[in-house]
């Protein structure tokens, strides 16, 4: 049974960021930007940035669905306090341009409340290989 909740989650998830991609695509959305080309692009025509907006969104209901389903929300507030801090970063460069070193600053934030919330990477596990990472790198 918890497979198939998690399964339903999944693709309740993928529908609602098919539909908001479609609905941010559209250009009489308010959340509608087209990104245009310039010497570091990889595209040759405009093309629309807010789709990140639909993915965050169908993430956060996602583990929110999961987390009530589960009745247990402790790991959701440090995932989700960084998961907005990057959106909402990332939003205001799309539309504003925003310095590097503001975004690098509220990636940090990001990443130091996933290690308050107990989010550690002591390792990387490979087929064939496990390397232990050094504390600052794994902070574990």
């Amino acid at each position: 049974m918890p497979a198939l909740v998690a399964s339903l989650i999944a693709a309740a998830g993928f529908i609602i960021s098919a539909w908001l991609t479609r609905r941010f695509c559209n250009p009489a959305s308010r959340l509608h930007i087209l990104d245009h080309p310039n010497e570091r692009s990889l595209h040759s025509r405009p093309t629309p940035r807010s789709g990140g907006i639909a993915i965050f969104a169908a993430i956060v209901i996602g583990m929110a669905a999961m987390s009530w389903w589960l009745q247990d929300f402790s790991h959701l507030v440090w995932i989700a306090a960084g998961m907005l801090l990057v959106a909402a970063v990332s939003f205001l460069d799309d539309r504003y341009g925003l310095p590097v070193l503001y975004r690098l600053v509220v990636h940090l934030l990001a990443a130091g409340f996933l290690l308050r919330g107990g989010y550690l990477l002591p390792d990387v596990t490979l087929p064939g290989a496990v390397w232990t990472l050094p504390m600052l790198v794994g902070a574990g």
